[in-house]
């Protein structure tokens, strides 16, 4: 009996240790980078910089990734790129971005690729009116805005796949009806002005 419990207390003295995972340096890189990358971050303002040079329905994807896109990064933009009429959105968009200081709007004149000009025999440019309606509105809700472009991206000019940004030029074949519609522009900017809306 003595024996027996001397035999077992000695068996577990002697059990073997755990033995320790041995890894390649392969695995032992890739879950350095893993551990490391998984604690690195960018500052708002860093990503700020990065979103001043997208497309704005890219900025709006971002800002949906989580709260803290939304209340620390959209503040600190500064330039705006509009690429549709829809997105003149004037709501409470001030307020998410308080530091624009410049927006580029280029749905303002829609230029036409030149296989739908000879296809459906289309005009190689036309005003959007409904940008021109909306942009007003749209620029005086920004209080720090200092530059502004109006106009469009030619995909008819320069290299193959490139595309050239132009603001509005009249033409010979510049129909009344687009005319009106700038005229009615310029008319809604002085009245902006004139109003106190726009700074």
């Amino acid at each position: 009996m003595n024996s027996n419990s001397q035999l077992t207390a000695s068996s577990l003295d002697e059990r073997p240790t755990k033995r320790i995972k041995i890894t390649s340096n392969s695995d032992t890189r890739s879950g350095a980078v893993s551990s490391s990358s998984s604690s690195v971050c960018l500052s708002p303002d860093i990503w700020a910089l990065v979103m001043d040079f997208l497309p704005y329905e890219s900025v709006l994807q971002t800002a949906a990734v989580s709260k803290s896109m939304l209340h620390e990064v959209m503040p600190l933009l500064t330039m705006l790129h509009i690429n549709k009429s829809s997105q003149l959105y004037a709501g409470s968009i001030a307020s998410r971005y308080r530091d624009v200081r410049d927006i580029y709007i280029y749905s303002l004149v829609e230029h036409i690729p030149l296989d739908r000009v000879f296809r459906e025999g289309l005009r190689l440019s036309r005003v959007d009116e409904d940008t021109a309606e909306r942009v007003v509105p749209f620029l005086c809700t920004f209080s720090k805005l200092e530059r502004v472009f109006l106009g469009g991206q030619n995909v008819n000019r320069g290299r193959v796949g490139s595309i050239s940004v132009e603001g509005y030029m009249p033409t010979n074949d510049t129909n009344d009806e687009e005319k009106n519609i700038v005229k009615n522009l310029i008319n809604s900017f002085s009245a902006g002005f004139r109003s106190g809306a726009c700074k």
